[in-house]
């Protein structure tokens, strides 16, 4: 990702998807195992947090 600010200048961000995508699972990880509603987001969470999740088929 490219980021420009006023000063003229811009910044290269190198991100990897599977280590944000891990380390937000795992930040939202006590408010799934309370919500057993939120299916989607288990779904979601469910390949970067082995057994921490149980979504709903």
């Amino acid at each position: 990702m490219a980021s420009a600010s006023d000063d003229k200048t811009v910044k290269l961000w190198n991100f990897y998807l599977d280590k944000l995508m891990q380390e937000g699972c795992d930040w939202i990880g006590a408010y799934l195992g309370s919500h057993p509603e939120a299916t989607e987001l288990q779904q979601i969470c469910q390949p970067y947090l082995p057994g921490k999740t149980n979504p709903k088929p």
